[in-house]
């Protein structure tokens, strides 16, 4: 595509996903908002994409992010517009197989720069936003439950202030706990601390950093079964909260250096399933 002014972007454009340079250029972008998402969980963090290490040919490692993904299973990248982002410039969006990957550019001059050096190098052509998010369905299709796991969904969505995950944040918060989220989806795989501040909900649970680094966002839809057990990360006894969806894939990891909390976690969780 030619250099033109995207300040003003109005549509998707699509990126070359194939290009190694393009790939590079990610390690090059320097400060960002990541937006990670999976089928259970949207996390947003502040952090640095610089730095990153290339395993081999078909993996990179962002050290700043937390963040490692999988070169060949990205199906698509688009620079998109951010309108629900005042300071960002816009998002360049990496889709892969029931996830996605976002990395939200500030609005400053610098910023400005870079996405609008991607799109002259990268971009092949507009793309219509309704055909994007279709096509985006079909890389994720919606997963079908039993009567029994709907109505058990149905349930969460209700009243997600209910859900053990609720009450296991709020003590979070109200305690001042660093917690550790590790969360993964086909393709890449985050890792991230973070000490909630607030829980909101919204057919879900919304949680605001102390730091303001960063909010996440719990999706109970598909949040089947939490398994809480001990752990031994490089010979750390952690106490450690597994979620699953009903098809036992594993949505995410919540772990704390604090072994105590087991107990809590576990009567919480036999006080909701039982």
């Amino acid at each position: 595509m030619n250099s033109a002014d995207h300040s003003l972007l109005e549509f998707p454009i699509r990126l070359d996903h194939r290009s190694t340079e393009l790939i590079q250029a990610i390690a090059e972008l320097g400060i960002v908002r990541l937006i990670a998402q999976n089928r259970a969980i949207c996390l947003h963090l502040d952090g640095d994409s610089s730095g990153a290490i290339l395993t081999d040919h078909l993996h990179s490692l962002l050290p700043g992010l937390g963040l490692a993904f999988d070169h060949e299973l990205i199906a698509a990248i688009h620079a998109s517009p951010a309108p629900r982002s005042p300071h960002s410039v816009g998002i360049l969006e990496l889709d892969f197989p029931e996830g996605s990957l976002g990395f939200a550019i500030p609005s400053e001059k610098a910023g400005i720069e870079r996405f609008h050096d991607l799109i002259g190098r990268f971009g092949i052509e507009e793309t219509d936003p309704v055909q994007l998010e279709k096509r985006r369905r079909e890389l994720s299709p919606s997963i079908r439950m039993c009567p029994c796991c709907e109505a058990a969904s149905a349930k969460r969505i209700a009243r997600p202030d209910l859900h053990p995950l609720s009450s296991i944040l709020i003590h979070a918060a109200q305690a001042g706990l660093e917690l550790h989220l590790e969360m993964e989806a086909s393709g890449f795989s985050s890792s991230s601390f973070f000490s909630p501040l607030s829980i909101s909900f919204d057919e879900g649970i919304i949680v605001r950093s102390r730091d303001s680094r960063g909010m996440l966002y719990f999706d109970l839809h598909l949040m089947h079964s939490l398994w809480v057990l001990p752990t031994c990360p490089d010979r750390e006894d952690r106490a450690s909260l597994q979620a699953y969806s009903s098809l036992g894939q594993h949505l995410f990891t919540l772990s704390s250096s604090d072994p105590a909390l087991l107990a809590i976690w576990q009567s919480e969780c036999r006080r909701y399933f039982h």
